[in-house]
């Protein structure tokens, strides 16, 4: 039995799409993508469908909302036999990563304060709310977001968009937390860490559900050490931190540097330690793909920041390894429905390193 799933736009129920997708992250904002007979004669239907217009739309599955943000890119499909109105948008946060904050609001100046307050700030330039779940909140010595004054200093130099957007600013300060960005089901920034648990499920490869298995290697995203840069400020002295990748053998050297300059007072050994966990999450990443219902064994559906036990030796997973859900598309037609999951080590945000490759006897 399929889900039951319904789609508001601009607060109206729109029963006549044909696919629906829905994909929520661990780290990113939630998107979706619709398809739908383009019907441009139908009474309201130029008025739902409007380029340029970023309306409103919420999905609910079986009764619950599961997700409320924006159209963005909304347009005509055509093929031999028919024309659809084809739609992609994102989660309420997704303007963050597009959009600077409106200038009545700069700059942003803060001083001792923590991420919950400085997240709260630039949301409500914006409209947003945020949903923050860390349990301590360590303020930062000073922390300043001003793009106009970035951009100014930019002037003549080979630097584009230096100042970067409202999300990289943020994921830059929780990382240093460690701690990620993503949305909520209401369209909320949401601010949290990774808490995997015990696995929702058990798959082993060649026996149903489980259809396929894909690896997803990124070796030059892969290195023997992370080191951290924190620049010399008034009344600061620089400092530098190195975190090493003991899974690889010392014959290879393939160092990494980033700097840490988002604030006075930043944790340099955390972020370094971030950035290492990460790298994992980067290099290495599994995609399960075609499961054939939305929900884990226990009935619930399946989400981010939850673990899997795999076994799949045609993806070089030759022991049953613990990951961690990173990405979770849901799709919907009229005749079939699915899910794919992206997962990862459960070290990739935690700053630790793997305790053994599914590869490897070690």
């Amino acid at each position: 039995m399929m889900e039951r799933v319904s789609v508001a736009i601009e607060g109206k129920s729109f029963a006549n799409w044909q696919s629906l997708s829905l994909t929520f992250g661990l780290d990113v904002v939630a998107t979706i993508a619709l398809s739908a007979p383009f019907e441009p004669e139908r009474p309201g239907f130029r008025e739902l469908f409007k380029p340029l217009d970023y309306t409103p739309i919420e999905v609910q599955v079986a009764g619950a909302r599961e997700f409320a943000g924006n159209m963005v890119d909304v347009g005509p499909s055509f093929d031999a036999d028919s024309t659809q109105v084809e739609v992609s948008g994102y989660a309420s946060p997704g303007v963050l990563g597009d959009c600077d904050p409106p200038v009545s609001y700069l700059p942003f100046e803060w001083k001792g304060v923590g991420l919950k307050t400085i997240a709260e700030a630039v949301c409500a330039s914006f409209g947003l709310e945020v949903d923050f779940r860390l349990e301590d909140d360590p303020p930062f010595g000073k922390v300043a977001f001003d793009p106009l004054e970035q951009a100014k200093k930019a002037r003549g130099k080979n630097v584009i968009d230096e100042a970067g957007k409202p999300w990289e600013f943020l994921g830059k300060l929780a990382q240093q937390r460690g701690a990620i960005l993503s949305s909520t089901a209401d369209g909320k920034l949401l601010i949290w860490k990774t808490s995997p648990g015990a696995p929702v499920a058990k798959l082993e490869g060649g026996l149903p559900p489980l259809i396929a298995v894909t690896p997803g290697f990124k070796p030059q995203e892969y290195h023997s050490e992370i080191t951290g840069f924190a620049p010399a400020k008034r009344g600061h002295a620089g400092g530098k931190w190195t975190e090493k990748n003991d899974r690889l053998p010392s014959r290879v050297v393939r160092p990494y540097h980033f700097r840490i300059d988002d604030g006075e007072d930043a944790d340099g050994p955390l972020a370094t330690r971030s950035k290492l966990g990460r790298m994992f999450g980067a290099a290495v990443s599994f995609n399960v793909e075609g499961l054939p219902t939305w929900r884990t064994p226990q009935g619930e559906l399946w989400r981010p920041n939850t673990t899997i036990r795999l076994r799949a030796p045609r993806a070089m997973i030759y022991e049953h390894t613990n990951l961690l859900i990173r990405t979770v598309s849901l799709h919907q037609t009229d005749k079939s429905e699915t899910a794919d999951l992206q997962v990862c080590f459960p070290e990739a945000f935690s700053g630790a390193i793997p305790k053994r490759f599914p590869w490897s006897s070690s």
